[in-house]
């Protein structure tokens, strides 16, 4: 049996092996927030602005997700405004 690594539920997703998820969100987080590092996981060089337009919300909206993702270790940003993501999970 395997269990995910630090205790994360997994939703929609299998664990392999080694504890890493295969596919599936991660129930920690929001649906919206799962939304925001799906598209920083498309493109990591995206910009808080390109993000609030395909999910069409405020940039503070997702300057607040963003920012919940980073203290719970999930993303950090490389390099500043002209550097891009780093998903960490």
């Amino acid at each position: 049996m395997s269990f995910p690594k630090n205790n994360e539920v997994i939703r929609g997703g299998a664990i392999n092996e080694t504890g890493a998820t295969i596919g599936g969100a991660i129930m920690d987080l929001t649906d919206r927030q799962n939304e925001v590092l799906s598209i920083i996981k498309a493109n990591n060089n995206i910009s808080y602005r390109m993000i609030a337009e395909q999910l069409n919300v405020n940039e503070s909206a997702v300057l607040k997700h963003i920012e919940i993702m980073k203290v719970k270790g999930y993303i950090t940003r490389i390099g500043g405004t002209r550097g891009h993501w780093q998903v960490l999970i």
